[in-house]
């Protein structure tokens, strides 16, 4: 078999090599057989170390910027079981509000820049939630059916904020029961764990 220079390349076992290892030999037209291993074998010292010298600004800039990346993004699970229980008793006393006619104390769940999502887009202020919830869920002061919680989980985001999921259920009354699934975005405050956001479906 011919290369591209016209030298005749010929595939044989070189008997000086380890029998082991196959196709350690390679002859070129008439000369010596050439091996990877035994170039490596007598590469001496100071050749490995200038080769290695090279490759070491590379590995460090690619550590670097792991490093970096890394320090971008909050790490997950630095919440306590106990922030995640002050969360859930929060989320519990919002409910009960509910369920004995306290709009104002189902809202205190919400810290004053609470947003909520709707089909027009975010709602700001606790005040036209209340408008909102009281027209849309209360008759007379009372709530059209009882509120309850399911399928809640607790996701840290920081160790200053959490993402809930969960669904909600609205049953009794009048009306055909009602349920969706909720986020809220809660974050420790002065008062302690409030929701900064909620979107519901």
């Amino acid at each position: 078999m011919c290369n591209a220079s016209g030298h005749r390349v010929t595939l044989t076992p070189n008997p000086a090599l380890n029998a082991d290892v196959p196709h350690a030999g390679l002859r070129r037209g008439s000369g010596p057989p050439v091996s990877l291993f035994r170039q490596v074998a007598e590469m001496t010292i100071a050749d490995f170390g200038a080769r290695f010298a090279k490759a070491m600004p590379l590995a460090a800039c690619i550590l670097t910027l792991s490093a970096c990346a890394g320090m971008g993004h909050p790490k997950e699970g630095t919440l306590n079981s106990q922030d995640e229980t002050q969360m859930l008793a929060v989320l519990q006393a919002s409910a009960d509000a509910w369920n004995r006619g306290d709009l104002k104390g189902h809202l205190g769940i919400y810290d004053p820049s609470v947003t909520v999502m709707t089909k027009t887009g975010p709602r700001p202020t606790i005040a036209a939630i209340e408008k909102s919830f009281g027209q849309a869920y209360f008759v007379n002061g009372k709530p059209k059916q009882n509120l309850r919680m399911e399928n809640v989980t607790i996701r840290g985001l920081s160790d200053q904020s959490a993402l809930m999921t969960g669904r909600f259920v609205l049953s009794g009354g009048t009306e055909a029961e009602q349920s969706g699934w909720f986020t809220l975005i809660w974050v420790r405050t002065a008062a302690g764990w409030r929701a900064v956001h909620d979107h519901t479906s």
